[in-house]
């Protein structure tokens, strides 16, 4: 049952915005002045027929500096492409043309391809002015859709440093330029992908909506700059940090994850020199293992042997975990060492604090 007094409230407030509608729809949509002033911006400005959009910011500002009222609708339209709220994704079916005016007179869209390449012409202007109608001053911004290979942007990476234990991190630097090697501008966004570890990013370089930790994007500063951090997982090898800037070619950069050595294997071939020879060779291949069996790269393998000459004196583990050196031994090297004698030769390694030496034998044929 309604109480007579509800009802009649209620009746009351109907009746009300009946008789002065046009106050109800103020309160909902406020009115702008017609010489209200609005900006548009598009970031980034190329964009491809399908993936990422670009995101499209309008502020309107009253003639007396303040900003229009939260809630002041703003139509958007566009030649080419569509348009999609800025919370979503390009994938999704949703579109908007009209967007409200936030605390700070900000609004938001995102501008997506829809499978034509051309130059999108995006106007915003508003919906409602004072005196009725739509008008105001419009404002409008160009994106190129579909870019081609001379108008392709750019992403430079590193890391630094290249070399962590498990565990570790590493800071990455992007760097985005234009097709014309100008910085691109702020705000833009570069993907990123990872493996062996996580990524972190500041909120100095988080993307609009998106996580720091973890994050799979940064945004660039007024330089096209932008950086996140490589954070190690517990397996040892190379995590490798891709990124693309808009339709890019991906970048990328290795990061070694070193955890202590386990066990290094020294190997040689042949394992005999002949002592009637002049430049007999001997390949050395020291192989570097972590606890969990993995092999472990970016270390630093130091070779050595009782006679002949190794080049090169130390070298640096590779993805596999291995590390090669070449011994050459002359006759006048092992002229003084008995038939079938033997000499030593070494490699030995440290990582994490742990230190790994194994040695094999040279056997000399011939008689002195």
């Amino acid at each position: 049952m309604t109480r007579p007094g509800v009802a009649a409230l209620t009746v009351a407030v109907a009746g009300l915005c009946l008789f002065t509608q046009a106050s109800c729809d103020k309160a909902q949509n406020p009115l702008a002045p017609a010489s209200t002033v609005l900006t548009l911006t598009a970031v980034p400005s190329q964009i491809a027929i399908s993936g990422e959009g670009s995101r499209i910011t309008v502020i309107g500002i009253k003639p007396d500096g303040n900003p229009v009222n939260p809630g002041t609708q703003i139509t958007l339209t566009t030649n080419l492409g569509v348009l999609r709220p800025a919370d979503g994704s390009c994938a999704s079916a949703a579109t908007v043309d009209i967007v409200a005016a936030d605390s700070q007179g900000r609004a938001v869209a995102q501008l997506c391809g829809n499978g034509r390449t051309g130059d999108a012409e995006v106007t915003a202007r508003l919906t409602n002015v004072s005196g009725g109608g739509e008008g105001g001053m419009p404002a409008t911004v160009t994106v190129s859709i579909g870019q081609t290979d001379t108008s392709q942007p750019n992403v430079i990476i590193s890391a630094n440093p290249s070399v962590i234990p498990v565990g570790g991190q590493s800071t990455i630097t992007l760097i985005g330029r234009g097709a014309d090697n100008t910085p691109v501008q702020a705000g833009s966004r570069i993907r990123l992908t990872v493996d062996l570890g996580t990524l972190r990013c500041t909120a100095s370089f988080a993307c609009p909506g998106e996580s720091t930790n973890p994050c799979n994007s940064v945004c660039t500063d007024a330089q096209g700059e932008a950086e996140a951090t490589f954070i190690a997982g517990d397996r040892s090898g190379s995590g490798q940090v891709t990124a693309i800037l808009g339709t890019s070619e991906p970048a990328m950069t290795t990061i070694d994850i070193n955890a202590a050595i386990d066990s290094l294997t020294l190997n040689v071939n042949p394992s005999n020199v002949s002592r009637n020879d002049t430049g007999d060779q001997v390949e050395l291949e020291a192989i570097l293992i972590d606890a969990l069996g993995t092999p472990l790269s970016g270390i630093l393998v130091r070779f050595s042997s009782e006679r002949g000459s190794l080049d090169p004196l130390s070298a640096t583990s590779n993805s596999q975990g291995i590390a090669t050196s070449t011994l050459t031994v002359t006759r006048a090297d092992v002229q003084t060492i008995p038939a079938n004698g033997t000499f030593t030769v070494e490699a030995s390694a440290t990582s994490e604090g742990e230190t790994r030496t194994d040695s094999r034998e040279i056997t000399v044929l011939g008689n002195p």
